[in-house]
């Protein structure tokens, strides 16, 4: 819904690479057009968490979004910029108020921050929604669980609740992958992923 009722080219591509590639607001507003690497369907994070560089996945859907900002903005050095100060990074609050924007119309609650950022994790995650509702930011694109259904993912891939009803009551387990992979009684399951 967040990006369902965000038209602005910029504003849409800023929220989906935020999500989708799992970065912080900081990381967001420095990324530079030459980070997008279209080839390799990746994000050249730099000066990251800890002042590392990094490396994040590309969605193809994301690199659609930002193809599409490309064509309408043609950004220079930086990705993001102000409209009038096209040599200068995006600010952390612009890009926080786009966000605070774009919840508001979307009738988000006061729950959902834009600074707890999609996180990744070696293992299998597995939530059952015992009752209500979750809504994830998975892969560049969000993902509603209801009650009674379970969300198996592997949590390299960044992921982030975003949304969650209340009542809400859900059960969150982490399986590494190589235990998940070695349990004989799931098989079906392993050929179904």
């Amino acid at each position: 819904r967040l990006l369902e009722l965000t038209t602005n080219p910029k504003h849409r591509a800023m929220l989906m690479t935020t999500y989708g590639a799992g970065l912080r607001v900081s990381e967001l507003c420095h990324l530079k057009v030459g980070d997008i690497d279209s080839a390799r369907m990746t994000i050249r994070v730099e000066q990251g968490k800890g002042a590392k560089d990094r490396y994040t996945l590309l969605s193809p859907r994301l690199l659609r979004e930002l193809r599409h900002y490309w064509v309408a903005h043609r950004p220079r050095e930086w990705l993001f910029s102000p409209t009038r100060e096209l040599d200068q990074p995006i600010s952390i609050a612009t890009a926080q108020k786009i966000f605070y924007a774009a919840k508001r119309r979307a009738g988000i609650g006061k729950d959902v921050l834009l600074m707890p950022a999609p996180h990744m994790h070696s293992q299998i995650e597995l939530n059952f929604v015992l009752e209500g509702r979750m809504t994830y930011w998975f892969d560049g694109r969000e993902i509603a669980v209801s009650a009674g259904r379970l969300a198996i993912f592997w949590g390299m891939i960044p992921h982030q609740v975003t949304a969650i009803e209340k009542p809400t009551r859900f059960v969150c387990l982490y399986v590494p992958i190589s235990v998940f992979l070695g349990l004989p009684t799931l098989s079906r399951l392993r050929e179904a992923m």
